[in-house]
């Protein structure tokens, strides 16, 4: 019997049934959750991590999830409460500050939980230099080169420029600078580099903005039409949890096509920039040959395939710097990527 029939408050309702919605869920997909996320990628060489490590860090994915998650749905079924014609215009708006806040947070906090973060050694002092220099040819300011212990979790390689105004740091797993040529990164980072001159997060905070307030519109649509023929009290009623949430998944996933058309294109043209920006298309091949190879991506996917993928395939990038490599032979290439500010 909901908490609501004994005169609970409806934020105490919310946690109780958001608690009993979701504990079921977490028992039923946890042997799905070990096979999908350690058995088959520690099969396949992919994850090098002890069974007791990975547990750890499922415990913590589920408390970051329960605090984050739980305020949101509090805030979800407040808006649902005080602002039933207006809830999903707030929600996008409250959406769009959390992505804000979690891209500004990453890099001085939730990263640290999970990885080791340290200044590069002072043996690739001379691969800082040249990765800084290229920043400022970008036009970029760095609070620093870090370096980020991958290789205790995966033999795979990554490397990131994260965070936003004075948190934006360059970040390099242990196994990148192990197992690539210091002209590899440079081709990496001038790629990563290129979200920056090309205001891609703000840019991408933007369409983020533009996608989840569609999601939750076509949300309220389903919300009203299903509260109506249920006969609910209201679309607040925390009985209505699970549904609730099965719809704001179904939406979102809805817009998901379209987000990653549009970073298929954003990541095709900072491919382009990198190429134009370190003048280095065999160092770009390889590179991206090397990531394919450690992370068993398939390098020329089906058109289905492409369509649910946020990058450009692995061959469509080879055939770019392919094609930049003559026309740089011929001459006919510009002489340093564009910036556009």
């Amino acid at each position: 019997m909901p908490l609501r029939y004994f005169g609970a408050p409806w934020w105490a309702t919310v946690l109780a049934e958001s608690t009993a919605f979701a504990l079921p869920g977490l028992i039923i997909t946890l042997p799905f959750r070990y096979l999908a996320a350690y058995a088959l990628p520690r099969h396949f060489g992919l994850l090098t991590q002890s069974p007791q490590a990975w547990a750890a860090d499922l415990l913590k994915e589920l408390a970051l999830f329960a605090a984050m998650g739980l305020p949101a749905l509090w805030i979800l079924y407040a808006l649902l409460r005080y602002a039933p014609e207006r809830w999903w215009l707030w929600a996008s708006f409250g959406y769009t500050i959390g992505v804000i806040i979690f891209a500004a947070v990453l890099p001085v906090v939730l990263l640290p939980m999970f990885y080791r973060v340290r200044p590069i050694g002072a043996e690739y002092a001379d691969l800082v230099t040249r990765l800084i220099a290229l920043a400022e040819s970008a036009r970029t300011r760095i609070r620093g080169v870090f370096s980020l212990e991958l290789s205790s979790r995966t033999p795979a390689a990554n490397a990131f420029l994260i965070g936003l105004g004075r948190t934006r740091s360059i970040l390099l797993s242990d196994t990148l600078l192990a197992g690539f040529s210091r002209e590899e990164i440079e081709t990496v980072i001038a790629h990563e580099l290129a979200h920056q001159a090309h205001r891609d997060i703000p840019v991408g905070i933007a369409v983020q903005a533009v996608l989840s307030l569609a999601a939750f519109r076509v949300a309220d649509l389903a919300i009203r039409a299903y509260t109506t023929n249920l006969h609910l009290k209201s679309m607040a009623d925390p009985a209505a949890l699970p549904v609730h949430v099965m719809i704001l998944g179904v939406a979102f996933f809805l817009t998901s096509p379209f987000a990653n058309a549009y970073s298929r294109w954003r990541e095709s043209r900072a491919d382009t920039y990198a190429l134009r920006l370190t003048r280095k298309p065999e160092a770009f091949v390889s590179a991206m040959t090397r990531f394919a190879n450690l992370n068993l991506a398939v390098a020329s996917p089906s058109r289905l395939m492409s369509g649910t993928s946020s990058h450009p395939s692995l061959i469509s990038r080879i055939r770019k710097a392919e094609a930049f490599a003559s026309r740089l032979r011929a001459g006919s290439t510009e002489q340093s990527a564009p910036h556009p500010r």
